[in-house]
C-alpha cells in the first residue's frame, strides 16, 4: 500500500488502539523479525515511517514481500498464512525465514502457499491442488 511501513504493519486492524502498542516489547519483537527477514539495513536506513510507493519506484518487490511477511509475524497469531513467501526474495532470506518457521512450528499452525519447490522442502506436509 502507498503508506508507511508502520501503517502497512498495522493494516487490517479493527481495534481502536491498533494491533501494536509501539512500546519496548513491540520494538524488541519487530527488531527480531526485521533481522530474521534480512530487512535490518533497509529499515535502519529508512525507518518505519518510510512511505512505500505502490508502483515499486522506491522499494523492491522482495522488500515489499518481506514487509508483508513481517506484518504476519508481528501479529503473532496462532495460525499464520504466508502466500508465496519466497517470491522475489534472495536465497539467504528464504533460508532464514524458513529456519525461523521451523523454530516456531510447534507453537503455531503455519500454512505456506507456494509453487516454489525449494520452499516445499521445508514443509512437513505438502498438499497439492491441481
Amino acid at each position: 500500500m502507498n503508506e508507511s511501513i508502520r501503517y502497512n504493519l498495522d493494516f487490517g486492524n479493527t481495534g481502536q488502539r491498533g494491533v501494536f502498542d509501539y512500546d519496548d516489547d513491540f520494538n524488541k519483537n519487530i527488531s527480531h523479525y526485521i533481522n530474521v527477514l534480512g530487512l535490518h539495513d533497509f529499515v535502519s536506513k529508512n525507518g518505519l515511517d518510510y512511505a512505500i510507493s505502490e508502483n515499486n519506484s522506491n522499494t523492491s518487490g522482495g522488500e515489499k514481500q518481506k514487509i508483508a511477511i513481517l506484518r504476519v509475524l508481528c501479529k503473532d497469531k496462532m495460525v499464520m498464512t504466508f502466500d508465496e513467501p519466497s517470491s522475489a526474495s534472495d536465497t539467504r532470506s528464504i533460508r532464514e525465514f524458513f529456519s525461523y518457521l521451523q523454530r516456531i512450528k510447534r507453537e503455531k499452525v503455519i500454512i505456506v502457499i507456494t509453487h516454489d519447490e525449494i520452499a516445499k522442502r521445508w514443509c512437513d506436509v505438502v498438499i497439492e491442488i491441481a
